[in-house]
């Protein structure tokens, strides 16, 4: 992983955004974060 990587856990999410940028964040709950995500973005793309 290559970016900004403020969070120290390691089940964390890595965003892509813009052209080539990335970052690691570690939120309480991966899954309810992707999900308010998704409620705000319904274009989001979600891999694993």
């Amino acid at each position: 992983m290559v970016g900004l990587k403020p969070a120290l856990a390691e089940k964390g999410l890595i965003i892509k955004y813009n052209k080539f940028d990335t970052i690691y964040i570690a939120p309480e709950s991966n899954e309810e974060l992707i999900k308010d995500l998704l409620a705000i973005n319904t274009a989001i793309l979600v891999t694993e």
